[in-house]
């Protein structure tokens, strides 16, 4: 089983992020708007470190986006690194 090398965790300003135009959003948006709104974005995006966009999360950056969130928690990762060559695939 490989494991990701996480870079970084920190709090990046929406508006810095890349959507991932390959993204299917699957999930009912509604449902985690509101699950969000209650009790807050507690799980992060997994971004790219060095094009911004995000590989993981689309839809929480969706709901960042309608409720005016200006940060949002981010796990950097870097996809040149060996250990990562499994997420290419969706990046």
């Amino acid at each position: 089983m490989k494991t990701l090398k996480v870079t970084r965790i920190e709090f990046v300003k929406v508006s810095d992020l890349r959507m991932n135009t390959k993204a299917r959003i699957e999930t009912d948006f509604q449902s985690v708007l509101e699950k969000v709104k209650e009790n807050g974005m507690s799980k992060p995006l997994l971004v790219e470190m060095i094009t911004n966009k995000v590989l993981s999360g689309n839809l929480l950056l969706l709901i960042a986006l309608e409720l005016g969130i200006t940060h949002v928690p981010v796990v950097y990762t870097d996809l040149k690194s060996q250990q990562n060559q499994v997420l290419r695939s969706v990046a």
